[in-house]
């Protein structure tokens, strides 16, 4: 990336070392002695809405301030480390796009093992993952169409799969929460296809009085057993009454589904990430590659690529600045934790780990003037018990981030209030509607928001709130937030 746009951002932010370098109390201090007395405290309308839910103001941080303005309008508890959720994304994202730039792509090579004669490789194809972290079906289909254009119609040999980019990671999909099989817990690997998972489509069919079972991506590699059983009566549940199960084969993927599903609860789709992002990929690329004519003979493996195999094809990936918008709209945790690997492969060469990852961000904060151990990254997705960063910190940078030329890929890479990802539900037919650039966040006892207010008055406020508190994931802390919201919109 330019250096120019680095040191626009780095500079635009350099303020935050002046506070981050303080004592808590000494900094509690000074951001009070900068705010009027009217707006030091919480707004009535945000203190009613507490007491109204039962949660105390102690466990919730608020930072707002004006981008065009040298200090905050409100700062409530703004330097106590809170878990921000998966609000710490934007970290990981502007760093990212400062580290890496706009227009880093990842690249996934494919590499012959042996002679390619007559439309027939005679030996192994090897695929080498690059950390891709939006190699979707579409996309890996267009990467196999252009391998099948250089004219190979048969591989003799194995599926030669090359994870080496990433090293291996020492945890559990269910480490987090027990749901190993939930695709917010897939782990990052160098090649995931359709970020490791499956999306099941069930079909009730009445008239043959079944449930029909369609997948995507194809998977030539998964078995699925259909037992459910179409049933008539009202449509209760978002899951409806189905079970699934996930059974070990040493061919695949194998998974079972039994239960019954009511004739009335229409068509539906259920995402799981099941097995290894391996047998995964095979299962993917043997039933895309049989689509386009292809045929394989041999079996997956997991090796290096050797020194004398012949790169056929070295496919691009969408850029950064495209990448993170998937990323943030949806809030997508592979992806996130793809990132974060990337910049430390980027910085300290790979494979990539998370420590190399979170050395890279600490640096980038440290250029920011964020002083060592104000930001406890963990793996970036916000995914996490451990992550916590400041009120304080964050709106810095958000304020900064707006004076840097990154500024337009950063803000368009958030959710949009009442229009798209999970922002899309909230403020519909409100005046808030679209005027709202927000990351949310939430686990279990954590809710948080930070991003940008269009304001009414036609000032961007940056609004940071980080609430840690019993219950609070359960809707009483997003009321707490729009209270907020609708407070400054007056302003």
């Amino acid at each position: 990336m330019p250096g120019r746009a680095r040191t626009v951002l780095r500079s635009a932010v350099l303020v935050v070392a002046l506070v981050a370098s303080l004592g808590t109390g000494t900094a509690r201090a000074a951001a009070a002695s900068t705010l009027a007395p009217e707006v030091s405290g919480l707004p009535p309308a945000v203190l009613t809405t507490l007491a109204a839910e039962k949660l105390s103001a102690n466990h919730l941080s608020v930072w707002v301030q004006a981008v065009d303005s040298p200090r905050p309008l409100l700062a409530h508890n703004p330097d106590e480390p809170r878990n921000p959720a998966s609000v710490m994304k934007l970290v990981t994202t502007l760093a990212a796009l400062d580290v890496l730039g706009p227009g880093y792509r990842w690249q996934t090579r494919i590499y012959a093992g042996g002679p390619v004669r007559d439309g027939v490789l005679h030996g192994d194809l090897h695929l080498r993952g690059g950390g891709d972290p939006l190699l979707v079906t579409e996309r890996f289909w267009l990467m196999l169409r252009r391998l099948r254009d250089q004219g190979i119609q048969r591989i003799t040999g194995d599926l030669v799969i090359d994870q080496g980019f990433f090293a291996g990671l020492p945890e559990d999909p269910g480490d987090f929460d027990g749901r190993r099989y939930h695709a917010y817990n897939t782990l990052p690997v160098a090649l995931a296809v359709n970020f490791n998972a499956t999306r099941f489509s069930f079909w009730p069919d009445e008239g043959a009085k079944s449930v029909r079972i369609t997948l995507d991506p194809p998977n030539a590699m998964m078995r699925v057993d259909n037992g459910l059983r179409l049933v008539g009566g009202a449509c209760r549940g978002r899951h409806r009454r189905m079970a699934l199960e996930v059974l070990s084969d040493t061919r695949g993927d194998h998974v079972a589904f039994a239960g019954e599903y009511p004739a009335s609860c229409g068509s539906y789709e259920l995402v799981r990430s099941l097995g290894s992002a391996d047998v995964h990929a095979f299962g993917v690329f043997k039933a895309l590659w049989s689509e386009l004519g292809g045929r394989i003979d041999g079996r997956l493996r997991n090796a290096a690529v050797p020194r004398d195999a012949t790169l056929l094809l070295a496919w691009e990936s969408e850029p950064l600045g495209d990448v993170i918008r998937g990323m943030n709209k949806h809030s997508n945790n592979l992806m996130t934790r793809q990132l974060l690997l990337t910049m430390g492969v980027e910085r300290e060469g790979p494979p990539g780990t998370e420590a190399k990852g979170r050395r890279a961000v600490d640096g980038w904060l440290l250029g920011t003037g964020v002083a060592p151990g104000q930001v406890e990254v963990d793996n970036g997705s916000g995914l996490s018990r451990a992550a916590r960063i400041t009120a304080r910190v964050l709106g810095h940078l958000l304020v900064g981030s707006w004076g840097s030329p990154l500024m337009p890929e950063f803000v368009s890479s958030l959710p949009l209030s009442a229009v798209d990802g999970t922002m899309r539900r909230r403020f519909k037919d409100e005046a808030l509607a679209g005027r709202l650039h927000m990351k949310t966040g939430l686990l279990n006892d954590v809710r948080a928001l930070a991003g940008y207010l269009h304001g009414a008055g036609g000032r961007v406020w940056a609004v940071v709130v980080l609430h840690n508190e019993e219950d609070v994931h359960i809707f009483r802390g997003t009321r707490v937030q729009d209270a907020l919201l609708e407070w400054l919109d007056t302003r």
